[in-house]
């Protein structure tokens, strides 16, 4: 059990962040000061942070905000797992709850939705479409229908979601993964589900130009997520539950709050030499880097939860704004799902023989009304050839995805 769910208001409430080191022992949660700011946690209580530089005489703190130093001073910026516009005096933050609480609806094969992030103690947990069910701050009691009326139980045992894709065929209902989890629905049986908490928590560490990383990506093993330094560092260091203190070279042990404050890399190309560090984008953001000032970032989401479209035979859209990806079937097929896979509507002979497809990745499309000519095809960014009446052979080449984190640098991608 991960203490920070319960405490981390009060760390919040002082600018810093709450850290449970051990979800196995009770009690020993503590407050860490943010980067740019020193002090020895306490256990079970907050830190006396001390801020230097143009920070030193800020009261962010006082606030429940952190201070980041940026070329034009000090700003206040959100403190994670808060976001929202830094400002000179003050910044304006929000709060998704699921960030904290969406592991309570997920173990039980429920989404986690807050319907209203500037209003606290109002996160719901959520039956999967089409199934009926709220439950205001704990687990919904899920009305199912159709095959998944009886069969429901084998998937939320396992902490999924059943689905029947289609009422009026027999033995097609699905096991499928709850938001925030990847893995390809399967029929009759529960689906093999991986969680990466970095999808959930890895912007704890993007918010301070750092890496997240989960080792073990299974909800046995939650809470082992952590952040690591990028950029010009003597080596890099591995903090879980939170950011690692990063000990920087050349220009960047006295420059790096610059771009770490804008959730940005900093990067020294010359140790020995003066001026040449540049603030750099760290995955998933991408832009070119920038001397001595912030770079213009930019998010796709679809890096990032792509694959939870994918598993499912599903395109991945993402908009101009954060939080609204979405999965999209493909056509003919007709379906939109917010943040997560699309109940999809099929046409002719697909209907009844979707999930064959969809099981394993891929779509279904019937090209004519001749029977018995319905196919899997592969969904983009996969390619291979389509296969009568049965799963195809689908390969990615992730260079496809990913070429840009490394030519971005100058280098080239293999896959």
């Amino acid at each position: 059990f991960d203490e920070c769910t319960l405490y981390s208001d009060v760390c919040n409430g002082r600018g810093q962040l709450c850290v449970d080191p051990d979800a196995q022992v009770s009690g020993n949660w503590v407050c860490k000061c943010p980067p740019g700011a020193d002090g020895s946690p306490v256990v079970g209580d907050v830190t006396n942070c001390t801020y230097s530089g143009a920070c030193a005489n800020s009261d962010c703190d006082l606030r429940g905000q952190i201070c980041i130093e940026t070329s034009k001073g000090a700003q206040c910026a959100c403190t994670p797992p808060y976001t929202g516009v830094s400002g000179t005096t003050v910044a304006t933050c929000k709060l998704d709850e699921c960030i904290l609480h969406g592991d309570r609806c997920r173990v039980f094969g429920q989404n986690c939705v807050d319907p209203d992030t500037a209003v606290s103690d109002n996160w719901e947990c959520r039956c999967p479409s089409p199934s009926a069910g709220v439950g205001v701050m704990q687990r919904a009691f899920c009305v199912f229908s159709a095959e998944c009326a009886t069969n429901a139980k084998t998937c939320t045992d396992a902490g999924q979601m059943c689905v029947d894709p289609d009422a009026n065929t027999y033995n097609d209902w699905q096991c499928v993964c709850p938001d925030g989890m990847i893995g390809r629905p399967t029929t009759l049986a529960p689906a093999d589900c991986s969680y990466d908490e970095c999808l959930v928590h890895g912007f704890v560490c993007t918010s301070v130009g750092q890496i997240c990383s989960d080792p073990v990506t299974t909800l046995q093993s939650l809470n082992d997520w952590g952040c690591t330094c990028a950029g010009s560092l003597k080596s890099a260091t591995f903090n879980t539950g939170g950011p690692a203190v990063c000990d920087y070279l050349g220009d960047c042990k006295t420059q790096s709050a610059i771009c770490t404050g804008a959730g940005q890399a900093c990067l020294d190309s010359s140790t020995v030499a003066d001026g040449t560090w540049d603030c750099t984008c760290v995955y998933p953001s991408v832009g070119d880097q920038a001397t001595m000032t912030p770079a213009q970032c930019t998010v796709d989401e679809c890096s990032l939860y792509g694959q939870v479209c994918a598993e499912s035979g599903q395109l991945c859209s993402d908009g101009p704004s954060l939080g609204d990806w979405t999965c999209d079937c493909v056509s003919p097929a007709t379906g939109q799902g917010q943040q997560a896979p699309a109940v999809c509507g099929f046409e002719g002979e697909c209907q009844g023989n979707s999930t064959v497809c969809t099981a394993n990745g891929q779509t279904c499309v019937d090209p004519s009304s001749a029977k018995d000519d319905w196919m899997c095809v592969c969904v983009p960014p996969y390619t291979g050839k389509a296969t009568l009446r049965n799963a195809t052979t689908c390969v990615l080449d992730e260079c496809d995805i990913y070429g840009k984190i490394c030519t971005d640098v100058g280098q080239t991608c293999l896959d």
